[in-house]
């Protein structure tokens, strides 16, 4: 990383970087997630190629427990060589060098000192969202009252009520229902897992500039 895209990140709280992939690592990728939505059932082969029907996009629901535009994809092989791409972790490394590893100012933590460059690396779900017209076409699921995909909202780490209090206490789980724009109501839950992750970040495989094509919200 550049000083300046440093010190984007210490201003702004969030930092894009354009081409951590080049098109042959972004095309093996998407070709290995293709495979997995097509062992999962979301996809489907039909005669014109690879393609997502009502019935075949039902399954996401299984695939991503009903929560917005994710899926349960974790370990696949195609997955772990992204996330552990050396331009994808040495940029998370710099970003934690220059932040949290001070353990000074607003960076100050009381967990101590760490090597930046000996992460643990968190994995978590994929995101994939289908277009509107599939989205629409299946409408409303029956178990959860919600549409197939919808957005996460914007969250700080699960929503801890204490800065620190989610990674001091044993991992739980208290969760209400609130209505919805649509007539529909939304499962929310505050989470108090013991794991400690202040910066987070995920790999794009596709452009997603546009309004109703999934992406991704953050605040300043």
């Amino acid at each position: 990383l550049t000083r300046k895209q440093i010190e984007t990140f210490e201003r702004e709280g969030l930092l894009v970087l354009e081409g951590v992939l080049d098109d042959d690592e972004i095309q093996e990728a998407l070709s290995g997630f293709h495979d997995s939505l097509l062992k999962a059932g979301v996809l489907v082969n039909t005669d014109r190629g690879l393609s997502i029907s009502p019935l075949s996009a039902s399954k996401i629901s299984h695939l991503g427990g009903g929560i917005g535009g994710i899926v349960d994809i974790f370990y696949e092989g195609w997955k772990l060589k992204v996330q552990e791409h050396p331009r994808v972790v040495g940029a998370i490394a710099q970003l934690y060098e220059a932040t949290y590893a001070t353990n000074k100012g607003i960076w100050q933590h009381p967990y101590g000192n760490f090597t930046p460059a000996c992460l643990t690396n968190y994995i978590d779900r994929a995101g994939y969202r289908l277009g509107n017209g599939i989205i629409n076409s299946v409408g409303i699921n029956q178990r959860t009252g919600q549409p197939l995909q919808f957005g996460l909202f914007a969250h700080v780490d699960c929503h801890p009520p204490d800065r620190w209090a989610a990674f001091s206490r044993p991992s739980s789980r208290a969760c209400q229902r609130i209505p919805m724009p649509g007539g529909y109501t939304r499962q929310i839950c505050r989470k108090y897992h013991r794991r400690w992750r202040p910066i987070q970040s995920f790999v794009s495989l596709s452009d997603a500039l546009e309004e109703g094509q999934g992406g991704f919200e953050a605040a300043r």
